[in-house]
């Protein structure tokens, strides 16, 4: 049976892509032969243009680094949020599934770190959070390393840092038994929140991801090694008002599974957007009136739309 499986969602990005996947093999290529048997990676291509570039490429690795690299492109471009959800549930048939960010760039190590650490709790294990390069966990986490439980863990970092149980939502950061991933709340988060507030952020694998973990009894460890470098991400994402909301009641929903009240927590300044302090209010506001919309029209207006224009043009090349 398959230790552990990688699946890669992906739609476009080539560059991004072919570094992320020529990395990744090169490190399950480097494993001990009888662990880099154990290891698959699963590419899910979400009808990308340049999809014939990316087979090649996996074709070309399998056969460089004598791994298994399975390429499948969807038929039609579902969109991002059930390519990323099919990603979570593609491997029943093995122990633990990594999904891995077609930017998300893994460090030298990384896969001898992780398989080690599977193979040592392969019984009692749910989760493995993986450490980043761009943000610290407090040193508490980490030296405990083992929870009984991730309601443990998540009482545990209300006391320390409460962010952290935002920060490790980013998809790349959890490595799970796929059998505690429950399709149905995951499909649930995604389309009442999606509908809720129109803007999809992929927070939706966590309620899926937590939900099974809440009803089992598998432990969780997190890394206390780093093996993602996601400083390299192409900058695509929009920390608007929107996505501060559904972190908001992603949070709400966790510590009442948890049964934890808000005000038990420890303050975390990079939650600001918890409190409803000033800051979050200030973008409110901002969404509310939009600036930046008001005084283009207010330029257009002054200036004419061909002055406008080509104003722009000229500050956009320097």
């Amino acid at each position: 049976m398959t230790l552990l499986s990688i699946n890669i969602p992906t739609y476009e990005r080539l560059e991004s892509f072919s570094a992320v996947l020529s990395k990744l093999a090169e490190e399950v290529g480097n494993l001990n032969a009888d662990i880099k048997d154990l290891v698959r990676i699963n590419v899910i291509d979400n009808d990308s243009s340049c999809s014939m570039f990316k087979k090649k490429l996996c074709e070309e690795l399998e056969k460089k680094f004598t791994i298994r690299i399975k390429f499948r492109k969807n038929e039609k471009n579902f969109g991002g949020p059930i390519n990323v959800h099919n990603a979570h549930c593609a491997s029943p048939h093995a122990n633990f599934t990594w999904v891995l960010g077609d930017d998300d760039h893994v460090i030298d190590g990384s896969l001898n770190y992780i398989t080690s650490v599977l193979l040592t709790h392969k019984n009692e294990l749910g989760l493995l959070i993986l450490s980043d390069k761009y943000y610290r966990i407090h040193a508490d986490l980490v030296i405990q390393r083992g929870f009984v439980s991730y309601c443990e863990l998540a009482r545990a970092s209300t006391r320390l840092q409460p962010h952290f149980l935002i920060a490790h939502s980013l998809i790349s950061c959890n490595v799970f038994r796929s059998n505690v991933f429950v399709e149905s709340e995951s499909l649930y988060a995604m389309n009442d929140l999606y509908v809720r507030y129109g803007h999809w952020t992929g927070i939706s694998h966590m309620r899926g991801l937590l939900s099974g973990l809440f009803r089992s009894n598998y432990s969780v460890i997190v890394a206390d090694q780093v093996v993602l470098d996601t400083g390299r991400r192409e900058s695509d994402v929009d920390f608007g008002v929107q996505i501060l909301d559904i972190y908001y009641f992603h949070f709400l929903w966790l510590l009442t599974e948890i049964g934890v009240r808000i005000d038990q927590i420890k303050r975390d300044n990079s939650m600001y957007w918890l409190y409803r302090g000033a800051g979050y209010n200030l973008m409110l506001w901002r969404q509310k009136i939009k600036p930046k919309e008001k005084l283009r029209n207010l330029l257009v207006a002054l200036l004419g739309k061909k002055i406008f224009q080509t104003l722009r043009q000229v500050f956009e090349k320097k």
